[in-house]
């Protein structure tokens, strides 16, 4: 999209005359006046008389801060684009994303997935076991153009093969340059021990990270059975890891990773199970824990720069629907990547509470399930944080307004990606509908519906939508009908947070079998109908 198909910020001014004060002074100075106003205030001039309207129209300054409030960005001052070509450019992604009018189609096929982690350009990939594929190696993509023009060949990163290794994990940051290698050791008649070796990124594993104090950080616990599962997760300079025993249950460990420092230890207890965690801020951490009659969330301050582990404290409890957590398996916390750096040349960055969080609930022995997610803004974290009334706040008196539930279909191919992929920013990617036995094709859900609030209200009667954006937004409440509990008894639950749906439309669909994306790119795996192959298929944004 080029300039001149830039939108303008409203319509349905008033077509009074202009205040002959303004038009006394000269249109630099009027600008000048304008800019100091907020987005709210530069929109509410806008409907005021032709006059301010045309200014603020034909002004990509204060276009720019418009278009970035809506869409929910801040501006690095770094980029060498200049303020129209960033305006462009951002008007360009948006029409992009809410159409799903893609640049560029690449296709290629790569050794069977197991598991796999994308974000921001960079795509690691764990084949599965099987013949001429070594037991433990990664696949390292990191070129967003050589996967987009499909000359894309990975770096194969061999993972420790030692036979007292029972487990191998990773995960990134691009922004830090940062590549976690997790290896689960259990020795005979010793303690079981995870060790995380701290690697660089454009080094594809080779090199130590120069800003960790220590090459491996290393965590032993008191539990005779081997670890079930491990998570990590990365803000910062905090490193988590979420870890699940038969005995111990599930406990969360986090260091400062560039110290090496131990920051926190906490597992579950009499008082409550502990599921997962996630951070919400460099000094802000959420737990996902239930008892027999509740499932929550807990919010803890995290002090990174204490000396004294478990220096944390309870600042919120938010409680959802007693769904009787006994019948549910698979809980977890699921959102985008934690940004902590903005990299080099980027014109404009997401704001740091332009995330949302999905709760994923799963039931037992289901092969093919709706999995139970209930969806929430951190603009609605930050809010109940800065009430000071109260520590526990039930469901009935924040949940309803504030989050939205939802069905999501999933194969079992795609519960690797219940932690990372199909959540970037404010979107996520799934089969969504509303009732458990009914089955809808994927969509994009946009949680950020301030571009689509604001088309509405400046286009009276939906006169001038935009015919470029296929999708529709959704304001109103749903209630879904829910089967708990022995005896089953019904329960209904009723959200309303907003948001904008964008069908999927694909030839082949059905072949599709798992979908991610970044903040640039969807990417599906596909049946090749090939032994042991799979079929990557990556579209690519502006």
């Amino acid at each position: 999209m080029d300039s001149s198909s830039q939108k303008p910020v409203a319509s349905n001014y008033s077509k009074t005359s202009p205040v002959g004060a303004f038009v006394a002074f000269p249109t630099e100075v009027t600008l000048q006046v304008l800019s100091y106003l907020s987005v709210r205030d530069l929109l509410r001039c806008t409907r005021t008389c032709t006059f301010l309207h045309s200014a603020v129209n034909h002004s990509p300054e204060l276009l720019y801060r418009v278009e970035l409030a809506a869409e929910g960005f801040v501006d690095h001052a770094a980029s060498d684009l200049s303020v129209r070509e960033r305006l462009n450019l951002l008007i360009r992604q948006a029409v992009a994303w809410r159409s799903l009018r893609w640049r560029k189609q690449t296709t290629f096929t790569t050794p069977q997935i197991e598991f796999f982690h994308f974000a921001d350009g960079t795509f690691i990939a764990r084949p599965c076991v099987s013949i001429g594929i070594p037991e433990r190696v990664l696949h390292i993509y990191q070129s967003s153009p050589a996967l987009e023009s499909g000359g894309a060949f990975p770096i194969n990163l061999e993972l420790e093969t030692d036979a007292n290794v029972s487990g191998a994990y990773h995960t990134f940051d691009v922004s830090q340059d940062l590549l976690v290698l997790g290896y689960q050791h259990h020795l005979p008649n010793d303690l079981p021990r995870v060790r995380l070796r701290l690697r660089t990124l454009s080094s594809h594993g080779s090199s130590p990270h120069p800003a960790a104090s220590q090459e491996t950080l290393e965590l032993s616990y008191n539990a005779p059975a081997p670890v079930i599962r491990c998570r990590f997760r990365i803000a910062g300079p905090l490193l988590g890891v979420g870890t699940e025993d038969a005995t111990r249950g599930y406990f969360v460990f986090i260091w400062n990773w560039k110290t090496g420092d131990t920051v926190l230890d906490m597992d579950s207890t009499d008082r409550a199970s502990l599921y997962d965690f996630c951070f919400l801020s460099e000094y802000r951490l959420m737990l996902l824990c239930a008892t027999a009659s509740e499932l929550f969330l807990e919010i803890r301050s995290v002090d990174q720069e204490s000396s004294a582990t478990n220096d944390s404290k309870v600042l919120l409890r938010l409680s959802f629907p007693d769904l009787g957590s006994q019948f549910f398996s698979g809980f977890s916390l699921s959102h985008g990547p934690f940004q902590s750096d903005i990299s080099e040349g980027t014109p404009f960055v997401k704001r740091s509470d332009g995330r949302i969080y999905a709760i994923v609930l799963r039931r037992h022995r289901r092969q093919v399930s709706p999995a139970f997610c209930f969806v929430v803004h951190h603009e609605t974290m930050t809010a109940l944080l800065q009430q000071k009334e109260t520590k526990h706040i039930p469901w009935d008196e924040w949940g309803p307004k504030n989050t939205r539930m939802i069905y999501r279909h999933m194969l079992r191919s795609e519960w690797a990606t219940v932690i990372n992929g199909w959540i970037c920013n404010e979107r996520l990617i799934g089969s969504v509908h509303t009732s458990y036995r009914r089955y809808e094709p994927r969509r994009l859900l946009d949680f950020n519906v301030r571009p689509y609030i604001r088309q509405l209200a400046m286009t009276p009667n939906h006169a001038g939508a935009s015919t470029e954006e296929a999708g529709e937004l959704v304001t109103e409440a749903t209630t879904i009908s829910l089967e708990v509990g022995i005896p089953e008894h019904t329960i209904a639950i009723t959200t309303s947070l907003p948001f904008y749906s964008v069908p999927i439309n694909l030839p082949d669909m059905e072949r599709r079998l798992v979908s991610i994306m970044d903040d640039r790119h969807l990417v599906f795996t596909e049946d090749c109908r090939a032994p042991e192959r799979d079929t990557l298929d990556i579209f690519a944004f502006e």
